[in-house]
């Protein structure tokens, strides 16, 4: 089958609408690839070595008299899995974790054709589309390696969701993907085409990651964002003014994992000028331990799913 960016940038736009009913989560998550993507490209260039991240999924399913949480990993990509082996290796030491899963993403020239339901142009009916559906294969990792597996293990560990998945049509915010290599962008249509369509209708709490960066031999988690800062539309010249915040959930995730496993977390950001023009001004970073000594602990800020931010002084984020 032919597969062109095009063509996966329009299916990639089916399956975010038919998936995300909220339209600011819509648009959030059409906006939010471009800071991953730009990381990514600026440090294919410098060489730096990086693994492909993968979500952690929340499930109580088979755990009704207990109200503890259990876990399972996994990734999706076209990497080679041996490279994921020491980095599963370390998230196999939370107690929490019950499965470690890695889905192969097979070359294009094997993908088919899926059928999945969207509203109709007026809205008032559910119709099917055909998407493209990638060719993959899933392994569990365990104490003897990669065993191969298929999706109805991972569904068995989730439970079905309840309510209508298909949501309105909503405007097209994905164009920008275009100036991109057609293998980034298959990595991020692989990834939303397992969890809005071969995982679709299952309830899935997740947490991720954009990246995985190896560095000084550990590793480091890495959240990307495309922000301008707060305060500074209110105070244009006074940089003291201004700050970054972190999703709080964000947060308490990551130093979670931090005791855990000593898994560290860094927040990069490509600041852009405000967020109407977004034109790129310079990248930033903080890594955990520096935003924990930075952060305004007591003043967390309306945001986004329910939850809040945690702000840190613009001048606590270091310059790329």
């Amino acid at each position: 089958m032919s597969v062109t960016s095009e063509g996966l940038i329009g299916d990639l736009y089916k399956i975010l609408t038919s998936s995300i009913a909220n339209t600011r989560f819509f648009n959030a998550r059409s906006k939010g690839f471009r800071a991953e993507l730009e990381y990514i490209k600026k440090i294919k260039s410098e060489g730096v070595e990086f693994l492909d991240a993968g979500q952690f999924v929340v499930s109580n399913k088979g755990r009704i008299d207990s109200p503890e949480n259990c876990l399972f990993y996994m990734t999706i990509t076209d990497d080679n899995k041996s490279r994921y082996v020491e980095f599963y290796k370390m998230i196999a030491k939370m107690k929490e974790v019950r499965r470690l899963f890695f889905i192969e993403v097979g070359p294009v020239s094997s993908w088919k054709s899926q059928k999945i339901s969207v509203k109709s142009a007026d809205n008032r009916r559910n119709e099917e589309t055909n998407v493209l559906k990638p060719s993959m294969a899933v392994y569990r990792f365990d104490d003897s390696g990669w065993i191969a597996t298929d999706f109805d293990e991972i569904k068995g560990l989730i439970s079905k969701s309840r309510g209508e998945r298909v949501a309105k049509n909503k405007e097209n915010l994905l164009s920008y993907l275009s100036q991109y290599d057609i293998d980034d962008i298959i990595s991020i249509y692989c990834n939303r085409y397992v969890l809005d369509v071969e995982l679709g209708g299952y309830n899935k709490g997740m947490m991720d990651f954009d990246l995985i960066v190896a560095e000084d031999g550990k590793y480091i988690a890495v959240e990307t964002k495309e922000k301008d800062p707060i305060g500074k539309r209110d105070y244009p010249r006074d940089e003291k003014k201004w700050a970054f915040g972190w999703d709080s959930r964000r947060i308490g995730w990551y130093m979670h994992l931090k005791m855990q496993i000593g898994l560290d977390a860094r927040y990069v950001i490509r600041e852009v000028n405000n967020q109407t023009e977004r034109r790129f001004v310079k990248w930033k970073k903080i890594d955990m331990d520096r935003f924990r000594l930075c952060a305004s602990w007591l003043a967390e800020r309306a945001g986004g799913g329910g939850g809040g931010t945690i702000s840190a002084p613009y001048n606590a984020f270091a310059d790329i």
